[in-house]
């Protein structure tokens, strides 16, 4: 595999030190990140699917779509920034803005965080968060340190509700101040 994408100029292999993407491979991988986020989000927003739900049916459709479609969708959508999950949507061109680097579990107790990103594998734990509210775009307190279970307590803006988030999952939320 690795060779065949060397063969194809997507990757570098060096043995012994690794694979890199080449320009070409980087633009490549973009692209196909761009079609699933942009698929995910046209999903979401017009067809009414949960954002729970989206992940494996546009990995499903990512590579069978045309590139013109994909350009109707974020064009219909208005060209969305980031997809119901909160992952940037790179451009057409390959740019793609920067995610936050802080995760909640990293966030001071205290305080007033806003989510950015959740990641989308886990269509269980997307319904967790979900259900308390922390999706991107919620605003919270972070309390500090949870006992039961070990990890982060944090305190709703809307709702005004407490929340414990193991941290396992707190170290995959990512937040901004808000």
């Amino acid at each position: 595999m690795v060779r065949r994408l060397a063969d194809g100029g997507l990757v570098r292999h060096e043995p012994y030190r690794g694979v890199t993407l080449t320009d070409e491979g980087r633009l490549k991988a973009l692209g196909v990140l761009r079609r699933h986020r942009i698929l995910e989000t046209f999903l979401v927003e017009r067809l009414g699917y949960r954002w729970d739900d989206v992940h494996l049916e546009a990995e499903r459709l990512e590579h069978a779509v045309s590139e013109r479609l994909i350009d109707r969708m974020e064009e219909a959508l208005g060209r969305p920034a980031t997809d119901p999950h909160g992952a940037p949507i790179p451009t057409r061109a390959g740019m793609i803005a920067a995610s936050p680097n802080r995760t909640l579990d990293q966030a001071p107790a205290g305080r007033r965080i806003v989510v950015r990103a959740v990641p989308d594998r886990d269509p269980r734990r997307l319904a967790e968060l979900e259900a308390i509210g922390l999706v991107p775009g919620a605003v919270a307190v972070v309390q500090g340190e949870s006992r039961e279970p070990p990890g982060v307590l944090v305190r709703m803006a809307e709702g005004d509700q407490e929340h414990a988030i193991t941290r396992r999952v707190a170290s995959t939320v990512l937040v901004a101040e808000a």
